[in-house]
Protein backbone atom coordinates (compact mmCIF):
# COMPACT_ATOMS: atom_id res chain seq x y z
CA UNK A 1 0.00 0.00 0.00
CA UNK A 2 1.50 3.30 -0.87
CA UNK A 3 1.80 5.79 1.81
CA UNK A 4 0.93 9.27 1.36
CA UNK A 5 -0.60 12.70 2.02
CA UNK A 6 -4.34 12.36 2.18
CA UNK A 7 -6.09 14.64 -0.59
CA UNK A 8 -8.42 15.87 2.35
CA UNK A 9 -5.77 17.55 3.96
CA UNK A 10 -3.95 19.48 1.61
CA UNK A 11 -7.60 20.36 0.58
CA UNK A 12 -7.61 21.86 3.68
CA UNK A 13 -4.57 23.30 4.18
CA UNK A 14 -4.97 25.32 0.86
CA UNK A 15 -8.08 26.56 1.51
CA UNK A 16 -6.67 27.59 4.74
CA UNK A 17 -3.68 29.57 3.47
CA UNK A 18 -6.03 31.14 0.86
CA UNK A 19 -8.68 32.57 3.59
CA UNK A 20 -5.55 34.16 5.25
CA UNK A 21 -4.25 35.72 2.17
CA UNK A 22 -7.57 37.15 1.64
CA UNK A 23 -8.21 38.11 5.02
CA UNK A 24 -4.01 39.72 5.24
CA UNK A 25 -5.19 41.42 1.48
CA UNK A 26 -8.58 42.78 3.31
CA UNK A 27 -7.15 44.32 6.07
CA UNK A 28 -4.47 45.90 4.56
CA UNK A 29 -6.94 47.67 1.97
CA UNK A 30 -9.09 48.51 4.51
CA UNK A 31 -6.35 50.76 5.86
CA UNK A 32 -4.95 51.99 2.62
CA UNK A 33 -8.66 53.31 1.79
CA UNK A 34 -8.85 54.84 5.05
CA UNK A 35 -5.58 57.01 4.83
CA UNK A 36 -6.15 57.71 1.66
CA UNK A 37 -9.51 58.65 2.22
CA UNK A 38 -8.40 61.12 5.12
CA UNK A 39 -5.66 62.71 3.27
CA UNK A 40 -7.85 63.37 0.30
CA UNK A 41 -10.41 64.90 2.85
CA UNK A 42 -8.05 66.77 4.58
CA UNK A 43 -6.15 68.56 1.23
CA UNK A 44 -10.07 69.32 0.07
CA UNK A 45 -10.66 71.23 3.47
CA UNK A 46 -7.44 73.07 3.07
CA UNK A 47 -8.34 74.15 -0.27
CA UNK A 48 -11.78 74.99 0.69
CA UNK A 49 -10.52 76.97 3.25
CA UNK A 50 -7.66 79.22 0.83
CA UNK A 51 -10.21 79.80 -1.62
CA UNK A 52 -13.29 80.54 0.59
CA UNK A 53 -11.26 83.01 3.05
CA UNK A 54 -7.48 83.93 1.25
CA UNK A 55 -8.21 87.06 -0.54
CA UNK A 56 -5.28 89.50 -0.86
CA UNK A 57 -3.86 91.82 -3.64
CA UNK A 58 -0.72 93.81 -4.08
CA UNK A 59 -1.67 97.56 -4.35
CA UNK A 60 1.86 99.04 -5.07
CA UNK A 61 5.51 97.76 -5.24
CA UNK A 62 8.39 100.14 -6.46
CA UNK A 63 12.08 99.74 -5.93
CA UNK A 64 15.47 101.14 -4.31
CA UNK A 65 18.79 101.00 -4.78
CA UNK A 66 18.74 97.86 -2.08
CA UNK A 67 14.83 97.38 -0.98
CA UNK A 68 11.44 96.76 -2.89
CA UNK A 69 8.47 98.42 -1.25
CA UNK A 70 5.08 96.60 -0.86
CA UNK A 71 1.62 97.07 -0.05
CA UNK A 72 -0.44 94.49 0.28
CA UNK A 73 -4.01 94.66 1.54
CA UNK A 74 -5.59 91.80 3.30
CA UNK A 75 -9.06 91.91 2.03
CA UNK A 76 -10.49 88.31 4.38
CA UNK A 77 -9.02 86.75 6.73
CA UNK A 78 -5.76 86.53 8.99
CA UNK A 79 -2.53 85.27 6.67
CA UNK A 80 0.33 84.42 8.76
CA UNK A 81 2.83 85.10 6.33
CA UNK A 82 4.28 85.17 2.47
CA UNK A 83 6.75 83.76 0.55
CA UNK A 84 7.86 86.07 -2.08
CA UNK A 85 9.57 85.49 -5.07
CA UNK A 86 11.49 88.34 -6.43
CA UNK A 87 12.20 88.12 -10.24
CA UNK A 88 15.39 89.91 -11.53
CA UNK A 89 14.35 87.64 -15.05
CA UNK A 90 13.21 84.25 -16.00
CA UNK A 91 15.90 82.22 -14.78
CA UNK A 92 17.21 84.86 -11.64
CA UNK A 93 14.65 84.76 -8.85
CA UNK A 94 15.34 85.77 -5.05
CA UNK A 95 13.51 84.01 -2.46
CA UNK A 96 11.83 85.61 0.98
CA UNK A 97 9.54 85.37 3.52
CA UNK A 98 7.54 88.34 4.93
CA UNK A 99 5.02 88.50 8.12
CA UNK A 100 1.63 87.84 7.36
CA UNK A 101 -0.79 90.87 7.56
CA UNK A 102 -4.21 90.69 9.96
CA UNK A 103 -8.29 89.91 8.78
CA UNK A 104 -8.63 93.09 6.72
CA UNK A 105 -5.37 94.80 7.42
CA UNK A 106 -2.91 96.88 5.54
CA UNK A 107 0.74 96.01 4.95
CA UNK A 108 3.71 98.38 3.98
CA UNK A 109 6.68 96.91 3.97
CA UNK A 110 10.24 97.21 2.52
CA UNK A 111 12.34 94.55 1.99
CA UNK A 112 16.08 94.15 1.67
CA UNK A 113 17.19 93.15 -1.83
CA UNK A 114 20.29 93.24 -3.64
CA UNK A 115 20.27 95.00 -7.24
CA UNK A 116 16.49 95.71 -6.20
CA UNK A 117 16.52 98.10 -8.71
CA UNK A 118 16.74 95.21 -11.13
CA UNK A 119 13.20 93.43 -10.12
CA UNK A 120 11.01 92.78 -12.59
CA UNK A 121 8.10 91.18 -11.30
CA UNK A 122 6.48 89.62 -7.88
CA UNK A 123 4.73 86.67 -6.68
CA UNK A 124 3.68 86.74 -3.13
CA UNK A 125 2.36 83.10 -1.90
CA UNK A 126 0.13 83.54 1.10
CA UNK A 127 0.67 80.81 4.36
CA UNK A 128 -2.54 80.73 6.16
CA UNK A 129 -2.45 78.68 9.56
CA UNK A 130 -5.20 76.32 10.11
CA UNK A 131 -5.03 74.37 13.57
CA UNK A 132 -1.60 73.47 14.37
CA UNK A 133 -0.09 73.47 10.62
CA UNK A 134 0.70 76.11 8.19
CA UNK A 135 -0.14 75.97 4.59
CA UNK A 136 0.87 77.66 1.62
CA UNK A 137 -2.75 78.56 -0.71
CA UNK A 138 -0.57 78.49 -4.10
CA UNK A 139 -4.10 78.94 -6.02
CA UNK A 140 -4.42 82.40 -4.22
CA UNK A 141 -0.81 83.65 -5.22
CA UNK A 142 -0.60 87.57 -6.49
CA UNK A 143 1.66 88.96 -9.20
CA UNK A 144 2.95 92.13 -9.91
CA UNK A 145 5.00 93.38 -12.73
CA UNK A 146 6.25 91.83 -15.73
CA UNK A 147 9.13 90.13 -16.73
CA UNK A 148 9.59 92.84 -19.58
CA UNK A 149 10.37 95.77 -17.47
CA UNK A 150 11.58 96.80 -14.04
CA UNK A 151 9.75 97.69 -11.53
CA UNK A 152 9.11 101.60 -11.27
CA UNK A 153 11.50 103.31 -9.04
CA UNK A 154 10.19 104.13 -5.25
Amino acid sequence: MKKGTNPLIITTLIVSFCVLLALGIFVWLQSFVRTTTLETSSTANFEIFCTNNVFFKIKNACAGDDYVKLTIINEKENISKFKIRFYKSKYDVILKDLEGVKRLGILTKEIKIEDANMVKKIEIIPIVKIGEGEFACVGKKDEFGELTKKLENC
